[in-house]
């Protein structure tokens, strides 16, 4: 959600760099972090000698459905923009662009005799 703010460009403190730190070191850790704690489970459960369950279900499933609901989230996300920039493309072929004021251009103003450059 943080990477989809639109004022996140507003960039006081260096909150671009600090945003991708993060997503860097979550990209490395969150692999490693899973595999240890499937290691890990997996030793609980042999002392043990029952299936370690979170919410009901066996953790390395739970870990796949989340990682599956993640993903399904995306792609959701992305098919409402795309259908949104449909729409938008539609509108504007059958009612054209919205009218846009036109940008101030430089020098397109007669210069006064005392402001001429040299």
């Amino acid at each position: 959600r943080k990477a989809s703010d639109p004022n996140r460009f507003t960039n006081r403190g260096g909150n671009l760099l600090k945003e991708e730190k993060q997503r860097a070191k979550l990209q490395k850790t969150l692999p490693k972090l899973e595999e240890e704690l499937k290691a890990q489970i997996e030793l609980w459960e042999q002392e043990h000698s029952k299936a370690f369950l979170v919410n009901g279900q066996k953790f390395m499933e739970y870990v796949a459905e989340q990682w599956e609901m993640h993903r399904l989230e995306k792609e959701r996300a992305r098919q409402e923009r795309q259908l949104k920039n449909k729409k938008q493309t539609e509108t504007e072929m059958l009612y054209g662009s919205a009218p846009r004021t036109p940008s101030k251009r430089r020098g397109l103003t007669p210069n006064t005799p005392g402001k001429a450059r040299k």
